[in-house]
């Protein structure tokens, strides 16, 4: 059996969800078509794929894809077509600017909660280890204008360590 993968947007939740199809056809919970079936299935897919012209549409057909294997399977919903709406979002963002779109928070689909803030921009956090990260004191925080709570991430100075913000020392450790 294989599992490929094309260029993707999806990319965890495809390679899952085809690992979830793959699982229960080893299972016998999933009987596969005869040869002829599978493939004109092939043939329609691919046939799809081809006429795709633009990042929204390359997005929908993945979740189309993606929701024809959940949907066989016992795969937990995590609400596909939603996602492929944040990566749509995600794609116009970069397209407005290749440096900042980085900078921007989306909400999950799973849980509702928006992404907290980088505590810097992008291009300054140089520091990516762990480290770094749990400097970071995210508390929710009331957002402008609507009332409701964001969790924000703030630089905690007294968890943070008195090593520069540089990757200069992680990347001669790993020469």
């Amino acid at each position: 059996m294989y599992l490929g993968m094309q260029d993707q947007y999806f990319t965890f939740n495809m390679f899952d969800a085809q690992a979830w199809y793959a699982r229960d056809v080893m299972l016998d919970r999933i009987s596969l078509p005869d040869f002829d079936a599978r493939n004109a299935d092939i043939d329609s897919w691919r046939t799809r794929e081809e006429a795709l012209s633009n990042p929204t549409e390359d997005i929908d057909f993945q979740a189309a894809y993606i929701r024809d294997l959940v949907d066989r399977t016992d795969y937990p919903e995590f609400h596909v077509e939603s996602q492929g709406e944040v990566f749509k979002q995600w794609k116009k963002d970069k397209k407005h600017d290749i440096i900042g779109y980085r900078n921007r928070s989306y909400t999950s689909t799973l849980t509702g909660t928006l992404a907290p803030p980088l505590p810097a921009p992008w291009m300054e956090i140089l520091d990516d280890s762990r480290e770094s990260f749990l400097c970071n004191d995210f508390q929710e925080e009331p957002k402008e204008d609507s009332g409701k709570k964001v969790v924000a991430a703030r630089p905690d100075r007294a968890r943070a360590s008195s090593k520069p913000r540089s990757a200069a020392p992680r990347v001669a450790a790993t020469i």
